[in-house]
């Protein structure tokens, strides 16, 4: 277990464009040095753990609409969840149920729907109300990130500080990943103030994470769901 969480957290840390996997045949002499204990590269690490998890690289975005789009669900019988709401208010918006991404927009006179490419479809379904999960940023408070790691191949456990103490939440590392794919764009990870204040052995499982942003002056947003279970009690030695 130890192996794999630190290939994943390899991987995690140092990723890149390339998604070209290796050859089954180079996946297995890797394996074979691992069990040898003949030491791996950070590149074997990465191309071993990409070879054992396909599809998991989040490319670079360049546009809001893109990085919005990120955040749609792939399931086509989700709709209109698999598209980009703009919502007649002055927001894109894309979620997938677990996590939502938001930024300003111009205003319209009506909600529209658009793809990945930025063409506008038609959909007659009725879009989620994103508003009741979007809370008042009062509510939160600004955390400072101190390390991030792999817990295992699956998850992602990010220990912050909040005053004089540590705290962790642990979320799906892909979606971190797309948090952070627009270039020039920092976000900053705020945290449920009232649960930081009553929790007791600082492993935080119950309130969404929000990341705040800015991109040339368009705000930026970010709900994500943390994981729960036991899980989170992996991240107790870290705090």
């Amino acid at each position: 277990m130890e192996i794999i969480k630190a290939i994943a957290t390899s991987a995690y840390e140092f990723d890149s464009t390339n998604t070209k996997k290796i050859k089954k045949e180079q996946a297995f002499e890797l394996v074979k040095n691992m069990i040898n204990e003949k030491p791996l590269t950070v590149r074997d690490k990465i191309d071993l753990y990409r070879f054992f998890n396909p599809n998991k690289h989040v490319a670079q975005v360049k546009t809001p609409l893109h990085w919005v789009h990120q955040f749609t669900t792939k399931d086509s019988c989700r709709a209109p969840m698999d598209m980009v709401l703009h919502d007649k208010d002055g927001k894109l918006v894309g979620t997938d149920g677990r996590s939502i991404g938001l930024m300003d927009c111009d205003a319209g006179d009506a909600d529209k729907y658009f793809n990945r490419v930025g063409d506008e479809v038609e959909s007659d379904c009725n879009y989620p109300n994103w508003k009741m999960v979007v809370q008042d940023q009062e509510n939160y408070s600004k955390v400072e990130i101190q390390e991030e790691f792999m817990i295992n191949e699956q998850y992602l456990a990010i220990i912050f500080t909040y005053g004089d103490r540590r705290f962790g939440v642990a979320v799906n590392p892909d979606y971190i990943k797309k948090v952070r794919a627009l270039k020039g764009m920092d976000m900053d990870l705020w945290i449920n103030t009232l649960e930081m204040n009553e929790s007791k052995t600082g492993c935080l499982a119950s309130s969404p994470l929000h990341f705040y942003g800015d991109f040339d002056g368009l705000k930026s947003q970010v709900v994500i769901m943390p994981m729960r279970g036991d899980i989170v009690n992996q991240i107790k030695d870290s705090l």
